[in-house]
């Protein structure tokens, strides 16, 4: 399903993306437009974010989304790679999360 947003926004990029039992990153690139966006708006990163979690919802049938998100503008390359890292690492850190349970836990 995150495979869809280059379909459906060609000018954006998924570079990188991470499932958590509890919460997704993603790391989207948005390009220029190649006709230096005459005729067709520049997507949005909210408007990426709505289309995106409508589809879900309604391939499910239900929605599974809190009503708000964390984005963060990447200001330099820099910035990028620790992002990136950060994405790419998270697995590895899920026992750490308030919300993982160990075999066998139940929630409170």
């Amino acid at each position: 399903m995150t495979l869809t947003i280059p379909t459906a926004y060609p000018h954006v990029a998924l570079d990188a993306y991470v499932i958590m039992p509890n919460h997704i990153h993603l790391l989207l690139t948005i390009r220029e437009l190649s006709n230096g966006g005459v005729g067709s708006p520049r997507p949005t990163i909210p408007g990426i974010v709505k289309g995106w979690k409508a589809l879900i919802t309604r391939q499910l049938g239900h929605s599974i989304w809190q009503t708000s998100y964390y984005d963060h503008v990447i200001r330099g390359p820099r910035d990028y790679e620790e992002i990136l890292q950060y994405i790419r690492n998270n697995p590895a850190k899920w026992h750490t999360d308030t919300f993982y349970l160990s075999d066998g836990e139940e929630h409170p």
